[in-house]
């Protein structure tokens, strides 16, 4: 069944809105195998001052209702990150996430994945990214924008 829901811009200015992200932050953490990014949690103090400078290009709470089902976001490199919560997982919503930051965006978009997160490889793969490359503890994959904004999924000097 899908869910209704709304991307709503993170103001990192708002209280309520930090709170939101430092609570999934917390649940982020108790599934270390799939969490690139953070190898400790930061204070919350910490969290506030990384989101008041304003590190992404994109940033959006995931709600449906009064209810937080996640958040996204692109950063100003195009890495896109998407993370809901368990119960709101493996039924299309993520697809459609993704579909509303590719319409958002204006370039390729990169997923970096870390090795141990096979459902993110897979559910990247299965929307049009490509394998670009194998590091140490991730994969990098790209989408590729095409002629007239539509995206492709291989780069424009490949189909030249």
């Amino acid at each position: 069944m899908q869910t209704h829901f709304l991307l709503t811009p993170v103001d990192p200015d708002e209280f309520e809105h930090l709170a939101y992200l430092y609570a999934i932050l917390y649940r982020r953490m108790a599934e270390p195998q799939f969490n690139i990014s953070h190898t400790r949690m930061p204070t919350f103090k910490q969290h506030c001052a990384f989101l008041q400078g304003y590190p992404y290009e994109r940033h959006y709470l995931i709600m449906s209702g009064e209810i937080l089902l996640g958040a996204c976001y692109i950063t100003r490199h195009s890495e896109v990150g998407i993370w809901l919560d368990t119960d709101h997982r493996r039924n299309g919503l993520g697809t459609h996430i993704l579909n509303q930051l590719i319409k958002r965006s204006e370039h390729r978009l990169v997923a970096n994945v870390a090795k141990t997160n096979t459902p993110s490889l897979l559910f990247f793969l299965r929307n049009g990214f490509v394998l670009m490359r194998e590091e140490t503890e991730q994969f990098v994959l790209e989408h590729y924008l095409a002629p007239g904004g539509t995206f492709a999924t291989t780069r424009q000097s490949d189909t030249a």
